[in-house]
């Protein structure tokens, strides 16, 4: 391996630190994190495209710490992936414009089949 390789990996990994480190926990961001701690259902997410990826990791991330969870596809949602939303389900819906048209019409038909809670996260 070259020393140029070393470096480049160097770089990445301090990029992606300082990316860390800027995130702003507000108390939009707290809150969040508390209504999910005390989500008594499941945590629902969504998301399209790159969204979408991350919303999956999400759930798949919760689902590793105990905390129940699954990923709904919004482009499927409305052909019978829904029938996953019990009441007291929270929904956090990952979009990058937030205007995702797909997405919205997700939580709205969600909120129809007992959707307690939406966490936004553009």
């Amino acid at each position: 391996m070259s020393i140029d390789t070393f470096e480049k990996i160097r770089q990445v990994l301090n990029t992606e630190a300082t990316a860390i480190q800027s995130v702003q926990v507000t108390t939009s961001f707290v809150e969040a994190v508390h209504l999910i701690a005390a989500c008594d259902g499941k945590i629902l997410a969504t998301g399209m495209g790159k969204a979408g990826l991350c919303a999956r990791k999400f759930a798949s991330t919760l689902c590793s710490t105990g905390t129940p969870a699954a990923y709904i596809h919004p482009g499927e949602a409305s052909h019978g992936d829904l029938g996953i939303v019990s009441e007291g389900d929270y929904m956090v819906a990952f979009s990058t414009s937030g205007k995702t048209r797909e997405v919205i019409e997700t939580l709205q038909l969600a909120k129809h089949l007992g959707l307690a809670k939406v966490i936004g996260v553009t």
